[in-house]
């Protein structure tokens, strides 16, 4: 579903467009789909918490929201 979702992005953008997208570096699945699209890491993002620390169960996000929304 991700690669399609991808491939819909990609032509809906059409090509020569600027296109980021946020994901977790952990999901390797999603980060190997990306890249055989040709999206290369151009920066990172810190993940932090308060209190107890959760596993990092991130097989199923293939995606992040903005940082500017929190």
């Amino acid at each position: 579903m991700f690669y399609l979702t991808v491939t819909r992005s990609l032509i809906l953008f059409g090509e020569g467009k600027k296109i980021c997208a946020g994901l977790p570096a952990l999901n390797t699945v999603a980060v190997e789909i990306v890249r055989e699209f040709g999206f290369e890491q151009y920066s990172r993002s810190i993940r932090m918490g308060y209190g107890e620390k959760l596993n990092d169960c991130v097989n199923g996000v293939f995606a992040t929201g903005g940082a500017m929304k929190g």
